[in-house]
């Protein structure tokens, strides 16, 4: 027990030795692993132009995208919150932040839509978006193996939202009670019809806040419980609508309108390639 005790103490004692001492001629702190090449952020400069550039925030997805129908499974570094309707993304001054970096370049699609334009960047650099497709970064240490690699997309606003915000403009055109109405835009003005159970309206207008009541004037339409001002259809200078007996009228002015004898016309669909389209049933009840 004595001899055995002595050699574990012997042991243990050296290997406490060689902790101690630096035996590869250098610092006696222990070398560092290569920084990672990872993404951090990515901010835009501010533009008066465009006030909501600088607000953009991007964070990483594990997402996938198309790029000239080949699918690119990287992950994605987008803005979840689309910068506003029509913001220029063509020339925007850009710092991307990592964990480390000895160099990086974006690589975009050419005119084409081919995966070919690379470009290196220096810091602040300012990047046409709407081409840029991924980014590639290598770590500080050098090691072209020591990369990242993210495909990157700058969401922006397809469609204006103030199409979407309606306003008032005027009260109460007409206050009889109507079971249908259809407005269209003939003749350089609106045309509002409107239909009771007795009786047919029209109402014009050129602005569409001042309303005529042309009502008088209108001559040729079928009884009001027999049409469907739904199916108004404007084409090659007339408008055209369809009774509940399949007959067809038409009207140059949107005043006077003339009867034409047509029993297997069922519903107008409207126009297609410059030529006025209908459903029609045949004798033998075929469409």
């Amino acid at each position: 027990m004595y001899k055995i005790g002595i050699k574990l103490l012997s042991s243990l004692s050296l290997i406490m030795l060689l902790s101690s001492c630096n035996w590869f001629g250098g610092s006696e702190e222990i070398p560092e692993l290569p920084a990672g090449s990872a993404f951090k952020s990515l901010t835009f400069a501010a533009n008066d132009s465009f006030p909501g550039l600088a607000k953009a925030s991007f964070e990483v997805l594990p997402d996938t995208l198309y790029v000239n129908g080949e699918l690119l499974s990287d992950s994605t570094i987008v803005n979840l919150d689309s910068l506003p309707y029509n913001t220029n993304i063509t020339r925007v001054i850009s710092t991307f932040s990592w964990q480390s970096i000895s160099k990086a370049y974006i690589v975009s699609i050419d005119s084409t839509g081919a995966l070919s334009d690379t470009t290196y960047l220096t810091g602040k650099d300012t990047i046409d978006f709407s081409r840029a497709v991924k980014i590639v970064n290598f770590a500080k240490d050098g090691n072209e193996e020591h990369r990242s690699q993210y495909l990157i997309k700058v969401n922006v606003h397809k469609v204006n939202p103030y199409l979407f915000v309606w306003q008032k403009i005027a009260d109460e055109i007409y206050s009889h009670p109507v079971a249908q109405q259809k407005a269209v835009y003939f003749g350089s003005q609106i045309m509002l019809y409107a239909s009771s159970e007795s009786e047919n309206y029209l109402y014009t207008s050129q602005n569409g806040k001042d309303w005529t009541d042309n009502t008088a004037a209108i001559s040729g339409l079928p009884s009001a419980t027999t049409i469907d001002l739904s199916q108004i259809v404007e084409f090659n200078g007339k408008l055209f609508l369809l009774d509940s007996q399949h007959n067809i009228y038409s009207s140059s002015d949107g005043f006077q309108w003339t009867g034409h004898g047509f029993p297997s016309l069922k519903s107008l669909l409207g126009v297609y390639k410059n030529e006025l389209w209908a459903i029609l049933q045949s004798t033998d009840n075929t469409y």
